[in-house]
């Protein structure tokens, strides 16, 4: 019953539920806690309900194939602030990190909610922390082009530079997607674009490559400036560069972001059958920029 109450977000039917006795941290038959349920509903003051009355909140534990996603990380997938909030203040860990090492940040970033981002990094959340492809959130505000979450990150001290396992910086998935302002706001706050990836790419190279020959233009006066302002730093790029071999190559395409987050099927209140609780939610000659489809709360993506 107080699953059920979870779900419809009927919190004084929950708040009666436990006084009467009813456990607010068992599981139900799914394996889900009353917490998980309420906040992937979006049940905000359930959710407070259940913190108030000793709701733990601990990553969803279904088999060896979950992804350990906390309450945090849907929360912040979904772009719910207030219980974000919630969570945070009752001792969720603002950098746990699912089976990926994507923290709620990365979720709130390649989702583009700027408010979440916001109340995240006020929070403590590592604005530089990498998954297990060494990719900061930065990386996936340019790939989106998410200009506000972009912003946000680098006033809190962003490393500019952190290249992912193809050695792509987050200067160079602006290029390669048309993202100019993000192109611009980058080069503006000091990313050095001298450095290659994997291919000995310059993020002008991956520009042209990719038909943008405004953003090429504006690369290659960024690294005319950078050069003057940096000696020695043209050198220093392409001594740093090492192809990489077939076997250092990562699993996945590096096109992939990676971004599903699985979030468990949910019996509902009203029928006997079982749904999922979000549905399913982004390229060739001259291009401005490239639109991202983005999922509603299937959580995934491609960029």
């Amino acid at each position: 019953a107080l699953h059920i109450a979870c779900d419809m977000g009927h919190e004084d039917v929950v708040a009666a539920l436990i006084k009467l006795g009813a456990e607010v941290n068992k599981p139900g038959p799914d394996r889900m806690l009353p917490v998980h349920r309420a906040t992937l509903r979006g049940r905000t003051q359930v959710v407070r309900v259940l913190l108030a009355h000793g709701a733990r909140v601990v990553p969803f534990q279904k088999d060896k194939h979950n992804l350990n996603h906390t309450p945090l990380h849907w929360a912040a997938a979904k772009g719910n602030a207030e219980i974000c909030e919630a969570l945070l203040s009752a001792g969720q860990e603002v950098n746990a990190v699912d089976k990926r090492n994507w923290t709620a940040l990365h979720w709130a970033v390649e989702k583009g909610h700027a408010g979440v981002v916001g109340l995240l990094l006020q929070s403590g959340a590592d604005v530089n922390a990498v998954d297990k492809d060494n990719r900061a959130p930065l990386r996936f505000a340019a790939v989106q082009g998410f200009v506000g979450g972009l912003d946000a990150l680098i006033s809190h001290g962003a490393a500019l530079d952190t290249a992912d396992k193809t050695q792509m910086t987050a200067l160079h998935w602006a290029a390669k997607r048309g993202r100019a302002e993000v192109v611009n706001r980058l080069v503006a706050a000091g990313a050095n674009p001298l450095l290659r990836d994997k291919d000995g790419q310059t993020a002008q190279d991956v520009a042209r490559q990719s038909s943008f020959p405004e953003i090429a233009e504006v690369l290659s006066q960024a690294e005319a400036a950078y050069a003057a302002a940096n000696p020695g730093a043209e050198l220093a790029a392409r001594e740093a560069h090492r192809p990489a071999s077939n076997s250092q190559q990562p699993a996945q395409s590096p096109d992939a972001s990676e971004g599903t987050l699985q979030a468990p099927a949910v019996e509902t209140a009203s029928a006997g059958h079982r749904r999922d609780s979000a549905p399913r939610g982004a390229p060739k000659g001259t291009r401005r920029a490239e639109s991202t489809t983005v999922g509603c709360l299937c959580f995934k993506f491609r960029s």
